[in-house]
């Protein structure tokens, strides 16, 4: 197609959004859009679907632009906005980069995860659910999957099955970023 250019992947990512004016995410879900987040980092403004992932990064008129899922009108009319204002470009950008650094660098994300993982190990308590006082099951199994209920698909159905058989000795905890799979408190008997 004339104007279009396939490029395939890139080797070296940091020089390629040295080269764009904006990055562009449109999808249905993400966990957190690592494309977006060198995007920041390089200091681009952004734009995406209002999705679970992208909008964590994308904040509304601070780093960026949201649009509606499957809307090419909206996309291609934020597009076309931020094409047309380099201040809102650079003031975007600015703000995405600050963004990263403040809040989403590797350092900081891996220290939360590290800190998470050690309060829900170590330390015996899960946020949100009540003190498991008398449970019989001994151990405590975390499992953390991108794929899980209420989504059906084979992977969810397994990793459920999963969750159910460690759940008949151990006490499960399932972190996973699909929308709506959190328990619902209080938790029935033996759940």
């Amino acid at each position: 197609s004339p104007g279009i250019t396939w490029l395939g992947h890139v080797d070296d990512i940091a020089s390629f959004w040295r080269s764009c004016h904006v990055a562009v995410l449109p999808s249905h879900r993400e966990g957190l859009p690592v494309s977006l987040l060198e995007a920041a980092a390089c200091g681009k403004p952004l734009i995406a679907t209002d999705a679970p992932g992208c909008r964590e990064i994308v904040l509304e008129d601070q780093t960026g632009l949201l649009v509606p899922v499957e809307d090419p009108p909206a996309l291609a009319e934020a597009i076309a906005r931020l094409a047309q204002s380099e201040e809102l470009r650079v003031r975007y950008g600015a703000a995405a980069r600050q963004f990263v650094v403040d809040k989403l660098s590797a350092k900081i994300i891996g220290r939360s995860i590290v800190d998470l993982y050690d309060r829900l190990t170590v330390e015996g308590d899960i946020p949100g659910l009540p003190e498991a006082k008398a449970d019989r099951r001994e151990g405590k199994i975390i499992l953390v999957s991108q794929h899980y209920a209420p989504f059906p698909s084979s992977t969810s159905a397994y990793m459920t099955q999963i969750a159910e058989e460690l759940s008949r000795d151990s006490r499960v905890v399932v972190i996973t970023s699909a929308p709506g799979s959190a328990s619902k408190l209080p938790l029935s008997e033996g759940k």
